[in-house]
């Protein structure tokens, strides 16, 4: 399924699943999503300070988890190099990657490959959660 997100896209911030901290970013976004996002008591200062109401996150879009449970792909070709830009922009997390580029790009090669999006495009695999709205 190709379409953009109109949910919560989450990954790491290196753009790059890596180590121990995917479980934990995923875990932390799925919360603060469901259930905490639609308990008006889970967060009272921002009604209170900020007059933000409980909302119902309708979708959470995750990234990095395992191939098989890639439900949607997002073709991202024409913005591979503001992506790239921002990557890099992250310094502390990735001067140390010998060719950025080329790791990306052949990620994102596989991804679109796994999503049928054709030779030369570019993608973003992500699992779909429904919270149940």
């Amino acid at each position: 399924m190709r379409q953009q997100p109109s949910g919560s896209p989450t990954w790491p911030s290196s753009g790059i699943p890596t180590g121990a901290s995917l479980p934990t970013s995923r875990c932390a976004a799925t919360c603060a999503v469901y259930p905490d996002a639609r308990n008006a008591f889970a967060y009272p200062e921002l009604l209170a300070d900020e007059g933000l109401d409980a909302w119902v996150v309708p979708e959470v879009w995750l990234q990095g988890g395992p191939a098989e449970r890639t439900t949607t792909y997002v073709d991202a070709t024409d913005a591979f190099e503001a992506k790239l830009a921002a990557l890099r922009a992250h310094v502390s997390q990735t001067e140390h990657m010998d060719d950025l580029e080329a790791l990306l790009r052949s990620w994102m090669t596989g991804v679109a490959w796994a999503g049928k999006l054709g030779p030369g495009r570019l993608a973003e695999g992500f699992q779909v959660l429904d919270t149940g709205e």
